[in-house]
């Protein structure tokens, strides 16, 4: 039986916006051999199955590259669901008990519309969290305080490892040429049924939650 995802409190008033449930995709991981890179946007809790193997070894709920035989490290590309502000991060080393990495750090961009290519040669992705040591099985937490509008996000490891989950939880912010949004009304949260602008349904689909409120 799935968890539902846990929202720490300290992220309470925020949205989360990468998971797959609201649109997130993985886009390119440098090495995932022990594990894919989509299972980081999962919505669920990360699970651990004592049992399950693979032709490659044990099973993981997570994202996990192999261990690196040159200095270097690895990353991975992904878009959020809902782009905006990013307030703060949760990087979730969950089961990854042995293996985690030794530091992670996170950069974001914003690049609507941008491919897969574009993306990996991108050189102005901006520094959101420096390389910084995490702990092993555990909610890793982390405050942003860049108030830029990002469209993706790039998660680096030091030097490999596994990491369960990533959540990016912020403020939603609709693309400035987004029609149907009323003027001064910028600011997003997922929260209860209310008017959805007809941008943001083209893009994500009817909600089952959501509203919107002017700008602080």
């Amino acid at each position: 039986m799935s968890t539902p995802m846990f929202v720490p409190e300290h992220f309470a008033h925020l949205t989360e916006m990468a998971n797959e449930g609201v649109g997130g995709f993985a886009i390119h991981a440098t090495d995932e051999f022990f594990a894919e890179k989509e299972n980081l946007l999962k919505r669920p809790e990360a699970v651990f199955l004592a049992d399950e193997y693979t032709d490659k070894g044990k099973w993981m709920d997570g994202w996990e590259s192999q261990r690196r035989r040159v200095a270097g490290f690895d990353w991975c590309i992904l878009r959020l669901g809902l782009p905006g502000e990013i307030h703060g991060v949760v990087m979730d080393t969950a089961h990854f008990k042995g293996n985690p990495p030794q530091d992670c750090a996170l950069d974001g961009l914003e690049a609507p519309g941008a491919t897969r290519e574009q993306l990996m040669a991108a050189t102005n992705w901006t520094e959101l969290i420096p390389r910084t040591r995490v702990q092993g099985d555990h909610k890793n937490l982390f405050d942003v305080a860049n108030r830029a509008r990002f469209t993706h996000v790039r998660l680096r490891i030091y030097p490999d490892g596994g990491v369960a989950r990533l959540r990016v939880f912020g403020v939603v912010v609709p693309s400035h040429g987004c029609s149907g949004v009323p003027v001064g009304w910028t600011r997003w949260r997922w929260r209860t049924a209310a008017p959805w602008p007809r941008c943001l349904t083209a893009f994500l689909g009817r909600p089952p939650t959501c509203c919107f409120r002017a700008a602080a």
